[in-house]
């Protein structure tokens, strides 16, 4: 199991406990640098990521790593070579030759089957010519999982997964996707740093989510004890080949790396705090 580097932050103001906005370009040097020197290859990006791609692009160390990034706004798409322009800008942005995986971002590109078809036939053409080395799709249920194994080959799918929200954590699930050969990326482990917020302060929309979160409070007996609990819970997947972070300085990647490698940590029993709530999907926040 491995980190792969979000990179939202690098080009929005994104996640609801990040009160930094953007990150300065200096600061994405030394967290690009710090994921080199301990050895994390993998960065998450996306068009949609504002200038993300852009600004990756500008580390001149950037060929070091493996590059996944999404393309998307293809709903009843009509020309075709919509696809090969966005995955030709990204790679004109990023100064690289190849995506190491090309994510399809939003399920609804794909769910009307027959448009599903046109787009998935046209990456496997990229993907023949060297311009993408994996095929992936990001989705947020099991539903569109399950459309998704019906109707198309893929080979990586990315899902979230955090102790609010276990939807894709059954056994039968997880191995259901080793068996088909799909390799599984998870995002959202710390639900934008939900995790680490006082509970009673958060939005009213967010009031479902509440009594778990204090139930969570209460195991929080020390500094980033809740950081360690969201790190072990996704770490008991062996399935999971990566898991995908997001940071808004080099500080906050050393404390994570700090916990990811810890070991011998006690866990609990976390299927006490999963939540039936839809808002424990970012999708309807």
């Amino acid at each position: 199991m491995k980190l792969s580097l979000g990179t939202a932050q690098f080009g929005l103001n994104y996640g609801i406990s990040n009160k930094k906005g953007l990150i300065k370009k200096n600061e994405v040097t030394k967290i690009l640098d710090y994921c080199i020197k301990n050895n994390i290859r993998n960065i998450d990006t996306a068009k949609s990521y504002g200038n993300a791609e852009k600004i990756l692009g500008q580390y001149k160390n950037i060929k070091k790593f493996r590059i996944n990034s999404k393309i998307s706004n293809l709903v009843n798409i009509k020309n075709i070579s919509t696809i090969k322009n966005q995955i030709e800008d990204s790679l004109k942005k990023l100064k690289i030759s190849k995506l190491n995986i090309c994510y399809i971002h939003n399920f609804n590109d794909i769910k009307i089957k027959e448009n599903g078809i046109k787009i998935f036939t046209e990456l496997n053409k990229l993907k023949k010519n060297n311009k993408i080395k994996k095929i992936g799709i990001s989705i947020y249920t099991l539903k569109e999982l399950n459309f998704c194994l019906k109707y198309y080959i893929f080979d990586t799918v990315q899902i979230p997964m955090n102790i609010l929200n276990q939807d894709f954590c059954s056994t039968k699930i997880l191995e259901n996707l080793k068996k088909n050969k799909i390799t599984v990326e998870v995002r959202s482990i710390f639900l934008q740093g939900i995790f680490f917020l006082n509970p009673h302060k958060l939005h009213k929309k967010f009031k479902p989510l509440k009594s778990k979160l204090l139930k969570l409070k209460k195991i929080r007996h020390e500094k980033n004890d809740m950081l360690k609990h969201c790190i072990k819970f996704v770490k008991s997947f062996k399935i999971v080949k990566k898991i995908i972070i997001g940071v808004t300085s080099v500080k906050e990647l050393k404390t994570i790396l700090k916990y990811y490698n810890l070991r011998n940590y006690k866990p609990i029993n976390y299927s006490l705090y999963k939540s039936k709530s839809k808002m424990r999907n970012p999708i309807f926040w």
